[in-house]
């Protein structure tokens, strides 16, 4: 049985690259401008920690799944990359408590997905209909949080800064 496959990775966005702004306040406010400074820096400097890892992660993944167009196989090392990606992430020194939500569901993100592509290579392998199905759709699944993400963080990674 021959199966054509598809594209698995469409969803894949880019997130920005943020930059702190200072605000100026009246004199009275200087402390306060000058910790909000502060404040703004260190979250901007986690977001860009955050930004780096998906970036990278996206182009990675566009670059294999382009080269598994026609070969599942070729999948497997999106998949190995995503586990990477996920431990990098979990790495990060985030002292910002929305960062490390969104963190933590980017490390799930990453893992799901890892775990359905390698899911979804073998079962290609094997050429059963019913289990390639299956697969491709705990992949979507998998996937299906990722945009929704993307926006959230880069509205609160610009939002204050």
């Amino acid at each position: 049985m021959k199966i054509k496959l598809i594209c698995l990775f469409v969803t894949s966005s880019l997130l920005v690259t943020i930059t702190p702004s200072l605000i100026a306040f009246p004199g009275d406010a200087r402390e306060f401008n000058k910790q909000n400074s502060q404040n703004n820096r260190i979250k901007a400097a986690q977001c860009n920690q955050v930004v780096a890892i998906s970036n990278q992660a996206v182009k990675d993944v566009r670059k294999f799944s382009i080269n598994g167009r026609n070969n599942a196989n070729a999948l497997t090392p999106a998949a190995t990359a995503l586990e990477n990606y996920a431990k990098q992430m979990e790495k990060l020194s985030l002292t910002d408590r929305q960062l490390q939500s969104y963190r933590l569901r980017f490390v799930t993100l990453y893992r799901n997905t890892s775990r359905a592509t390698r899911n979804f290579v073998n079962a290609f392998n094997s050429g059963e209909r019913s289990r390639i199905d299956l697969t491709l759709q705990q992949l979507r699944t998998a996937t299906k949080g990722e945009n929704q993400l993307i926006q959230e963080i880069n509205r609160y990674c610009s939002r204050g800064i």
